[in-house]
């Protein structure tokens, strides 16, 4: 019987249904997106609207931002427009599979018109292993002054005065080997004058007397002969032994004075150049200014590239899946699975074209792409996750090829890019009241290598400007600035490469560049005379009060290593001789006859 009623309840649930998806999913989608990304990055995330066609698998996503938590201002990417075609028989697997997508208006870096700081949701994140190690390597810079070169130029006379003993590390620790040596020569001198003074050599002398009264030819005479003098024998290398001993013990007591000898070579070293740097000597190697004019910049951009490092280190697999076991059967029954035609992980996205602009207006280039085969579980995907990236337009080209491979282990990801023809202007380079250096424009091409192995990241940059035009802007006056200025603007091309690895715990970052080198030769040859002058007076004091300590120190170490050792070796002299009389008297005389066949044997016994 057809009941009108069950009619209308199953009309008033589907209208109720779709009514929802209608209305509210597409809000409550876009309120999971924002949230689920402001998790993920830490940072705001903006959508301006979701729309779906659940029935046709399709999700299309308007102006989508990302801020970086690191520079709040800035957006760490957006997108103006992406659509994705989900396949809708996954769904009711509770798996997600993205048949294929695109996404286009793509930038990152933009600027923002509000904050995109999220400080009541995530607590202010610590300075990473990463980033204390930045800064530690930046911090080199500092140690440029073109101050101090200024005072260096007009001083005329060396500042040698703060050069006095007590202020010389290398005079402290020829102290230290003064004091030293009077410990060791003191117990050495003990030490020897008991060995001279040992009654146990008195002993074997006695002995040794006694074999001339213990004559004889019997068998039994001679065999005690023998047997006393290879008692002798044994007393004698037992002395031996330990007077070389004592000898080996009391080189490397002396021995120890030496090394402070060497050290205080080394502290001189160092003497030298802190009191250089007290005289106002600058630093004016090429790395020093490098570091002074590149650091900044090259601190601010590695910190941009950093934080997509840790955002890959956090979100990509540490290590590849295993596969999901087999159901096996239990105490209640047996599992059995039926056979798919496609098992399809969590999350997969098959295929994503990819369109947008890179750069700076108004040199922006237009750039298009595909990425292909992300998933959630590499191990059940037959492919490894792919991007390509390519873009070409006024002298500009960009190749980005990445391969994310986590289908096994160790896990191996790949990162290229190569842009040539950047353009850049108006970019400040170091310090305005040091050394402040504009690049009023120029020309980059990078070329970037990144290989993840396992949890090991290993990554170079290649930055070469060229062609550069080049102004330099510092407070420094007079002759000093002509010379700056003259050989900043005679740069027309430098390089810098940054290199890092990173492992599960640990950072390591340094870069260098040829930039310095133009300008520290200028600033060489315009301080040359006054450097040399100084550096030779503060050298001279330096060498004089450290060479005539360090001189008695040797003569001292060698006079009383030599008294010692000479006595010890004295005293293996006497053991020695007194070891041959003893072999030599341990000998029977033709007077005594020779001994009976048995006992033959018994003369080998104190050969060498």
């Amino acid at each position: 019987m057809f009941r009108w009623t069950n009619l209308v309840f199953t009309s008033v649930l589907i209208a109720g249904v779709v009514a929802f998806f209608f209305l509210f999913f597409d809000p409550i989608l876009k309120y999971a997106l924002v949230k689920g990304g402001q998790k993920a990055f830490k940072a705001k995330v903006e959508v301006g609207r979701v729309a779906t066609e659940i029935f046709k698998g399709k999700i299309t996503i308007t102006e989508l931002a990302v801020a970086n938590k690191k520079e709040p201002m800035t957006n760490l990417f957006e997108f103006e427009r992406a659509e994705f075609q989900l396949l809708p028989a996954p769904l009711l697997e509770k798996k997600v599979v993205v048949e294929s997508s695109s996404i286009e208006g793509l930038r990152w870096g933009r600027a923002r018109k509000t904050s995109g700081e999220l400080k009541t949701i995530f607590k202010q994140d610590k300075p990473s292993a990463a980033e204390q190690k930045i800064a530690e390597v930046t911090e080199k810079s500092k140690e440029f002054s073109l101050g101090r070169a200024e005072a260096v130029k007009g001083a005329g006379q060396a500042k040698v005065a703060p050069v006095k003993p007590e202020n010389l590390s290398s005079l402290k620790v020829l102290g230290d080997g003064e004091k030293k040596l009077q410990s060791v020569d003191g117990q050495w001198k003990e030490k020897a004058a008991s060995l001279q003074n040992d009654p146990r050599i008195e002993e074997v002398k006695k002995d040794i007397e006694g074999l001339k009264a213990g004559g004889g030819s019997s068998p039994q005479e001679i065999a005690a002969k023998i047997k006393k003098a290879k008692e002798i024998e044994k007393k004698i290398k037992g002395l031996q032994g330990e007077v070389k001993e004592t000898k080996q013990s009391a080189q490397n007591d002396f021995g120890a004075v030496g090394s402070l000898l060497k050290e205080a070579k080394e502290a001189k070293k160092k003497d030298l150049a802190a009191f250089g740097q007290l005289a106002g000597l600058p630093s004016f190697d090429a790395e020093s200014i490098a570091f002074f004019i590149l650091g900044p910049k090259v601190k601010e951009q590695t910190q941009k590239a950093l934080h997509w490092h840790e955002l890959a280190k956090e979100h990509l697999p540490a290590k590849a899946e295993e596969p999901p076991k087999k159901l096996t059967s239990s105490g209640r029954g047996v599992f059995i699975s039926f056979p798919k035609d496609v098992s399809y992980p969590a999350l997969t996205w098959k295929k994503g074209l990819l369109s947008g602009a890179a750069g700076t207006e108004p040199n922006l280039l237009n750039f298009s792409g595909e990425i292909k085969d992300v998933t959630s579980q590499p191990s059940l995907w037959p492919r490894p996750m792919a991007a390509e990236i390519k873009g070409a337009q006024k002298g500009q080209t960009l190749n980005l090829q990445a391969a994310l491979d986590h289908r096994k282990e160790p896990g191996r990801d790949v990162l290229e890019l190569v842009y040539k023809g950047y353009p850049l202007k108006d970019v400040q380079l170091g310090q305005s009241e040091e050394l402040g250096v504009r690049l009023e424009e120029g020309t980059a091409a990078f070329d970037l290598s990144v290989v993840r192995t396992a949890d090991v990241w290993k990554g170079t940059a290649d930055i070469e400007m060229s062609p550069v035009k080049l102004q330099a802007k510092s407070q420094v006056s007079g002759m000093m600035a002509g010379k700056i200025a003259q050989a900043v603007a005679a740069i027309k091309r430098f390089h810098v490469q940054v290199v890092f690895s990173s492992g599960e715990d640990d950072f390591d970052f340094h870069f260098k560049s040829d930039i310095g080198r133009t300008l520290a030769d200028a600033l060489k040859g315009m301080f040359k005379a006054e450097l040399d002058k100084q550096k030779k007076e503060i050298e001279d004091k330096v060498n004089k009060l450290y060479q005539e300590k360090a001189a008695a120190l040797e003569k001292s170490l060698a006079a009383k290593q030599s008294s010692v050792l000479s006595s010890l070796a004295g005293k293996e002299g006497t053991l020695d001789n007194l070891l041959k009389e003893a072999l030599a008297k341990s000998k029977v005389s033709p007077a005594e006859g020779q001994p009976p066949a048995s006992l033959k044997d018994l003369k080998n016994i104190f050969k060498k």
